[in-house]
Parts: C-alpha cells; sequence; structure tokens
C-alpha cells in the first residue's frame, strides 16, 4: 500500500494515507461479496463476459499481490488487495470503527528508507 501510493507523494488523488478499522463482520461481509479480479476481465474486446464484469458494481475486486519488505525485498507469500465500489461504501462506512490518518508515519518512513 505504501509502496502502491509513493509513501503519499505519487499523486494529488493519493496524498493521504488512511488506516480503517472493520468490524470483522463487516470484512467478512464485503469479502463474500468478492470476486477476483484479473488483467483480462478487465481488458476484453466486448461480449457478455466483458459487460457482466463491468456492471457488476456491488461486487468487491480482489486481487492477489506480491508481497514486499519496506526495503523492496520481494517475500515468499502475497497479500489480498481489494476495492469497493461505490454501491458497497455505505456498508463500508458503517462497519468502520476507526479511521487513523497514517500519513505522516508513511512519509517518515520513506525519509528513513532513503
Amino acid at each position: 500500500m505504501l509502496y502502491r501510493s509513493g509513501y503519499s507523494y505519487k499523486d494529488p488523488g493519493q496524498e493521504h494515507i488512511l488506516a480503517l478499522r472493520l468490524i470483522h463482520t463487516t470484512f467478512l461481509s464485503l469479502l463474500g461479496k468478492a470476486i477476483v479480479s484479473s488483467h483480462e476481465e478487465d481488458l476484453p474486446e466486448g461480449g457478455a463476459n466483458a459487460k457482466e464484469t463491468k456492471s457488476k458494481s456491488a461486487h468487491v475486486r480482489v486481487q492477489w499481490d506480491p508481497r514486499w519488505t519496506i526495503r523492496l525485498e520481494k517475500l515468499p507469500y502475497r497479500s489480498i488487495q481489494s476495492g469497493v465500489p461505490g454501491a458497497l461504501v455505505d456498508e463500508l462506512v458503517k462497519g468502520t470503527v476507526k479511521i487513523e490518518d497514517v500519513t505522516e508515519r508513511a512519509r517518515e518512513l520513506k525519509l528513513v528508507l532513503r
């Protein structure tokens, strides 16, 4: 997450890094609405499957990403990355018990790594 956002420096749309604490049942509910995302699903040239995939706005998109140490050394396991669509944001918000802005900690870590 930190690497993908450039430690909050990547672009103006990613200048804050927030840590969300969710109710466990909310997390499980959202995960239960997940579909696995792949590059091929996002780029098909028409067809019913392509239209169906893009129109399912009530699905959380998940993908397995390589896992890295803070020094960008590859780890032998992967982590899950999820994207919650607008149709499910109310559920996410209602199940959020804590929001913490961790932007400054991320920026401090980036300086230490330099």
